[in-house]
């Protein structure tokens, strides 16, 4: 049996920690839960790190030649299964389609960096006067909003060992790069930001250790339940609800139950809206279902104004396209001095709807830029 303390500290195994039973099965009993996504994202990264080293040996950008011979390598590097070749093909060719290497900045792709026992691989380097960036590949369905990208600890992570290997700089800028849906989220923090940073990094590590000293790894459901296939004696007790999906067939049961559900909490609320509308309220363990008038409160734009000062105006006075809509239905029908001020906020949220609503690989910002009314930035 391997441990933690033994060799290199790895993110990766750290942050399956949120699950100290997870962490255990998979990184002291060596117990495989690598999925689909896992062996996705090991193609893709694969060649996208042949892609990149290549194109910097040969000084250009950008090659679609080298673009197909990094990714032949990949599925050979990786052993990528049948099943998953067309699907990482298509994701690599639409990186490859808008990447180009800054060659003046780069610096490193896929280079394992070393401090005491921790060690930390990212994507791509770029080192510029005053300034490190790190890049990040992510193949998911949903991007991060720059609020959770501030909470992920692998860009903690990595911002502290990164002001460790190159120090020096006055900035140091940590970018997500969601390849599916051609959006980033990027941000830059001082060496003083990334200092308070190490305390966080340290108790997640010293949680693992206290953990492999006492041998306690109890099983805790969370999120990271949704992606875990290891048989656990929690999640998998038969009178719970369940927490996580093992299979296709499993997802459109529950999808189906969700689409009933939907429909039936529907019926339900506007019944009981109608009685409630004549009979009066009802009330049932502490909660009561009633009619209760709900007021808003508005102020006269320019009044606001004359009482903010100029510095701030910018940042705190802002009107959302939906309430433009009354104006100018779409976005696009704005006047172009309108719509060069734009501030652009990127939220996701999960949805459901008829089939035909779904939203294909590369429309997230034509929809974005409709001003739809289901934006919910999750802060």
């Amino acid at each position: 049996m391997s441990s933690i303390t033994d060799g290199d500290l790895r993110r990766s195994a750290v942050e399956a920690f949120g699950c100290p039973y997870r962490y255990e099965q998979i990184h002291l009993k060596n117990v495989d839960d690598t999925g689909d996504e896992a062996l996705r994202g090991r193609a893709f990264h694969s060649a996208a790190w042949i892609y990149i080293l290549r194109l910097a040996a040969k000084q250009v950008p950008a090659d679609h030649d080298e673009a197909m011979f990094a990714l032949r390598n990949g599925f050979k590097i990786t052993g990528c299964p049948d099943h998953l070749v067309a699907h990482v093909e298509a994701l690599f060719n639409r990186f490859a389609a808008r990447f180009e290497l800054d060659l003046d900045a780069f610096f490193a792709a896929e280079q394992i960096e070393k401090r005491g026992r921790r060690t930390f691989r990212p994507d791509l380097v770029y080192i510029r006067p005053g300034e490190v960036e790190i890049k990040d590949f992510k193949t998911y369905y949903k991007g991060l909003t720059e609020q959770q990208a501030r909470q992920e600890l692998q860009l903690r992570w990595y911002l502290v060992e990164a002001l460790h290997a190159w120090p020096g700089f006055q900035r140091y800028r940590f970018t997500f790069v969601f390849v599916r849906l051609g959006y980033e989220v990027s941000l830059v923090f001082t060496p003083e930001e990334i200092e308070a940073m190490e305390p966080g990094v340290q108790g997640a590590i010293d949680a693992v250790v206290e953990a492999e000293a006492t041998g306690q790894f109890p099983a805790l459901p969370g999120s990271h339940c949704s992606l875990c296939r290891i048989s656990c004696p929690v999640v998998d007790a038969p009178e719970r609800t369940p927490i996580r999906i093992t299979s296709e067939a499993q997802a459109l049961d529950l999808f189906g139950q969700l689409l009933a559900l939907d429909q039936r909490r529907k019926t339900i609320r506007k019944t009981l809206a109608d009685f409630v509308k004549v009979h009066g309220p009802v009330a049932l363990r502490g909660q009561i279902a009633q009619h209760v008038p709900m007021d808003s409160q508005r102020f006269p734009l320019d009044a606001v104004v004359e009482h903010v000062p100029d510095t701030m105006r910018q940042n705190l006075i802002t009107v959302s396209a939906d309430a433009l809509k009354p104006i100018w239905r779409k976005v696009k029908l704005m006047p172009g001095t309108l719509l060069d001020k734009v501030i652009t906020r990127r939220g996701w949220r999960f949805k459901h709807g008829k089939a035909g609503e779904v939203v294909p690989d590369g429309l997230v910002d034509v929809l974005a830029n409709e001003g739809g009314d289901d934006d919910d930035n999750g802060d």
